[in-house]
């Protein structure tokens, strides 16, 4: 027998399969790490606009002359592709939230003459994925 230098070709077939999976397995994991963080870039911007649009609204009811009636104050807002709806609730009923991404909730505090009387204000924002 002579002595083989090198590799057999079931050998090379071997090592070149093994190094096609992991540049697969890399490559989808790279990609799943990049959806992960579009995904949540888009979260957190639907929270930004939440916040910003309790606030709106927490100023609009603190600005107005007359206590607003429960469940009056309702909105659906359409902010770049974020759906925007906003209702108020008095805070002895739970409300009914819909079924959205980001749901955030505030107190108004309502003055009518001597008594405060306490509006919860929810925001909820969704978006198409």
């Amino acid at each position: 027998m002579r002595n083989q230098k090198g590799f057999t070709l079931i050998e090379i077939l071997a090592s070149i399969t093994i190094f096609s999976l992991l540049i697969i397995l890399i490559l989808q994991l790279t990609g799943n790490i990049q959806l992960f963080d579009q995904k949540e870039k888009i979260r957190e911007q639907a929270i930004v606009i939440a916040n910003d649009v309790l606030n709106d609204t927490l100023d609009e009811i603190a600005s107005m002359e007359t206590v607003p009636t429960v469940g009056s104050i309702q909105k659906k807002l359409k902010i770049d592709e974020y759906s925007v709806e906003v209702f108020d609730t008095d805070l002895h009923s739970s409300p009914h939230l819909p079924k959205a991404p980001i749901a955030i909730t505030g107190v108004a505090q309502l003055q009518n003459g001597t008594n405060l009387l306490p509006r919860l204000i929810v925001v909820t924002v969704g978006w198409n994925e």
